[in-house]
């Protein structure tokens, strides 16, 4: 998932990568991060995995999202 300040211009949102980070990992949601101008965020589920884990992981994302958006 690539993370830009602005869709036209693409401008890398460093800042707000390491803040989703962060709330991820308040979550139990361990991610990746990458990208030249880091503001990649790379998700890696193991290679056995439930949809219940699906969705309790993209939830978790949802809700990191969210908190990121108050401070922003």
């Amino acid at each position: 998932i690539e993370l830009v300040k602005n869709k036209k211009t693409k401008e890398p949102a460093e800042k707000i990568t390491n803040l989703l980070m962060e709330e991820s990992k308040k979550q139990s949601l361990l991610l990746g991060k990458g990208g030249l101008y880091n503001n990649v965020i790379r998700i890696s589920p193991p290679m056995l995995i439930s949809e219940n884990e699906i969705l309790d992981g993209l939830n978790k994302l949802k809700i990191s999202f969210n908190k990121i958006n108050t401070k922003i």
